[in-house]
């Protein structure tokens, strides 16, 4: 798991990121692609310190709340663990039809969180 002060990225959201580089470096080339992780992680960073103004989201059938914030092209997936910190749990392209992938991969999900929970209280 990468930690930033403000985050923690799931290994889900590793994967994420190096489809997100693989797929940005061919259409927008390197100096694109740098601009645009910058972006992502200012806002996971932001998203971090103010998750507070966010709307839990609940009705996704997961055992808990996840928090959904757009990100350049990309919608970033969380969970708050902390006053000003956050489990990033992916970020999925726009048009994908984010509640049924979160339906779909609720187990994942909750699996990824009672880890970090796991890890960080132990």
């Amino acid at each position: 798991m990468s930690v930033s002060d403000y985050y923690t990225l799931t290994s889900i959201a590793e994967e994420d990121l190096i489809e997100i580089i693989r797929f940005s470096v061919v259409e927008f080339g390197k100096q694109q692609t740098l601009k645009h992780l910058q972006a992502i992680h200012e806002v996971s960073e932001y998203v971090g310190r103010n998750h507070k103004i966010l709307r839990s989201r609940s009705e996704f059938a997961v055992d808990c709340s996840i928090l959904i914030y757009p990100v350049e092209k990309y919608y970033m997936l969380c969970h708050a663990v902390s006053e000003e910190h956050i489990l990033v749990l992916g970020y999925l392209a726009n048009e994908r039809d984010i509640p049924n992938i979160i339906k779909r991969n609720s187990y994942a999900i909750n699996q990824e969180i009672s880890k970090f929970m796991g890890q960080r209280w132990s």
